[in-house]
């Protein structure tokens, strides 16, 4: 349970990190792809809000699993 949790609050942390970051930038002038960029934009960051989750999730969520553990009946 405690990898799936990590993984949740992991690749949403992240996920939200990245849309915000893409929205700071302008679409450039020149060599812009159009709707075919965005959806592989799109793509791309989620499988880096995956990856960021699986190498450093358990250090972002750790403390958010333990109040959650705290929460649950019977625990």
């Amino acid at each position: 349970m405690r990898h799936v949790f990590d993984a949740f609050v992991g690749e949403t942390f992240f996920a939200q990190m990245l849309a915000a970051m893409r929205k700071t930038l302008g679409e450039p002038a020149y060599f812009h792809g159009g709707q075919g960029e965005r959806v592989f934009q799109t793509q791309l960051d989620r499988l880096l809000a995956e990856r960021l989750a699986r190498s450093t999730g358990g250090q972002l969520s750790g403390k958010l699993y333990e109040l959650f553990q705290l929460q649950r009946p019977g625990a």
